[in-house]
């Protein structure tokens, strides 16, 4: 199975999900938008520190990550724009067309201060 998904030619390095099925962030900005209440939350009780990160572990094509930063860049949440670090982690190459706001990599980061989402991984 994993050779099949994510081997050389596995199904998640040559193609886009979104050609093949729908998930909760493609179907809808509500999950997106329960994430920015939930970072918002994280924010606060963090202190509001200097660098908060938001890495999406199993980013397929950075569809979350995208609708994220767009949100932060609306009321009420626009504080947040300034200091907020958004990571995309998948095995995948980066996404045509993704915001250069967002980091991509092939592995997570060693050290967040923030909040980790694995929704399509797990």
């Amino acid at each position: 199975m994993e050779r099949a998904l994510y081997g050389r030619d596995g199904f998640y390095l040559r193609e886009r999900p979104s050609r093949h099925f729908r998930t909760s962030v493609s179907a809808s900005p509500a999950f997106a938008e329960a994430v920015v209440r939930i970072l918002t939350d994280l924010d606060v009780r963090l202190g509001h520190p200097p660098r908060l990160d938001l890495v999406d572990i199993g980013a397929g094509e950075g569809t979350l990550v995208a609708q994220i930063l767009t949100l932060v860049h609306e009321p009420p949440h626009h504080e947040l724009t300034s200091r907020l670090r958004l990571t995309g982690v998948d095995l995948a190459p980066r996404p045509p067309g993704l915001p250069a706001e967002i980091a991509w990599r092939g592995s997570c980061p060693e050290t967040v201060t923030g909040l980790i989402i694995c929704n399509e991984w797990l």
